[in-house]
């Protein structure tokens, strides 16, 4: 630093472009000269690059510096990509402590954020092929992905046309991206769903042995009321998942939309294991059923095994069996709120007389509450006035 400030003081007699403060246009237009003459002598100098591009990256309108415009933005950008490709060249060490990694990572932020910000569509999609041996968090071709990702998003519910321009960026990066395909669709479909339904439709000509369109078009389908359609194309997408737990996901999806629209007995159809079942039978309001068969896949499926065993017996008013079923459960998922709250209940159902189960009711209640479930502060102060007054009676006796 003290090299790069003798040499501005020799050159002008004046305070040193690296560290003034910017705060008029006369000021930036200085300070960029100042760093050109730096540059100059130091033209690989991540600092000044650096330093140049943060004062650059905000001024919107052309600047008139040494006879020249300049457009600050497309500068600055210059700048950025400057420092990464140094740091390309000089193989930098991928590790925080160093000096000229942080220095890239950090332009490859600022760069991004100018790029999507002046929709330069074309350099961001040469960015992400750019430097592949270049690796931060992540590759960069990845990191420009998430970054459009979650700029998309950010669009999604405000402004879905927006949003669909990031993701048919993302998409020419990345154009197996079937996540972002899935995205696409859900954009379009909040301005234009006829368009949507075309966009699946050209996704299952393209890509129909696979189980995402067919999940994407069921989607759509139901949304807009036409849920027996919507419950084909799950079933379509069912037969063409390609591991377990995507056909189990989508087995979950079919009971659901089967319930939705009073079928029940067709989701029990494709229900392969007991605890599937189970679920589909307290669904349908037969809790001995669902009992039963929820007793039997315990020790396949212990989470939602013991999940229905409390429901359904709570449904039956055998709140004692509710109860031993869910203080299983906060044994399996201890930091669930739900299954404390409804343990409580159940613990307190059980036998509201009894001291010992209202205190434990009010432990579940309580840890339920600390743990995120919103409570009524009256329903557990009236279990500690009750825990109180028989405390009295026990007293007094």
């Amino acid at each position: 630093m003290q090299q790069y400030q003798k040499g501005v003081k020799e050159g002008t007699g004046q305070k040193p472009a690296v560290n003034m403060e910017c705060e008029n246009l006369d000021d930036v237009c200085y300070a960029v000269r100042q760093l050109d003459v730096l540059l100059m002598k130091f033209p690989n100098d991540d600092l000044l690059l650096s330093r140049k591009a943060e004062i650059l990256r905000s001024i919107e309108s052309p600047l008139q510096i040494g006879g020249a415009t300049i457009v600050p933005v497309r500068e600055a950008i210059a700048c950025y990509a400057k420092i990464l490709e140094n740091a390309d060249k000089k193989n930098v060490i991928i590790d925080k402590s160093n000096r000229e990694f942080a220095h890239a990572e950090r332009a490859l932020e600022n760069l991004l954020d100018l790029l999507v910000n002046s929709k330069q569509k074309q350099q961001i999609l040469t960015l992400a092929h750019s430097w592949p041996h270049l690796v931060f968090a992540a590759p960069i071709e990845d990191i420009v992905c998430n970054t459009l990702l979650a700029r998309a998003n950010e669009f999604m519910e405000t402004e879905p046309k927006e949003a669909e321009f990031y993701f048919d960026w993302l998409l020419e990066i990345k154009p197996n991206d079937k996540n972002a395909a899935c995205s696409k669709i859900q954009a379009v479909a909040k301005y234009n769903v006829l368009r949507a339904f075309e966009l699946c439709d050209k996704y299952l000509l393209e890509r129909g042995s696979e189980s995402w369109p067919w999940l994407a078009k069921s989607k759509l389908l139901q949304s807009i009321g036409r849920h027996e359609e919507g419950l084909q194309y799950l079933k379509d997408a069912h037969v063409r998942a390609k591991s377990q737990e995507e056909r189990s996901a989508l087995l979950n999806k079919i009971i659901d939309c089967a319930a939705a629209i009073s079928k029940p007995q067709l989701a029990l159809e494709l229900a392969t294991d007991e605890v599937t079942k189970a679920k589909i039978y307290y669904g349908m309001g037969h809790y001995k059923e669902a009992i039963r068969l929820a007793q039997r896949a315990a020790h396949v499926n212990p989470a939602l095994a013991h999940c229905i065993l409390g429901a359904a017996n709570y449904e039956l008013g055998d709140y004692k069996a509710a109860s031993v079923a869910f203080q299983k459960l906060t044994e399996i998922a201890p930091e669930n709120a739900s299954t404390w709250y409804w343990h409580g209940q159940a613990t307190l159902r059980a036998n509201p007389a009894d001291i010992k189960n209202l205190q434990s009711a009010l432990h579940c209640l309580e840890r339920a509450q600390k743990l995120g479930r919103e409570i009524p502060p009256d329903e557990i102060s009236n279990i500690a006035a009750r825990i109180e007054t028989l405390n009295r009676r026990r007293w007094l006796r």
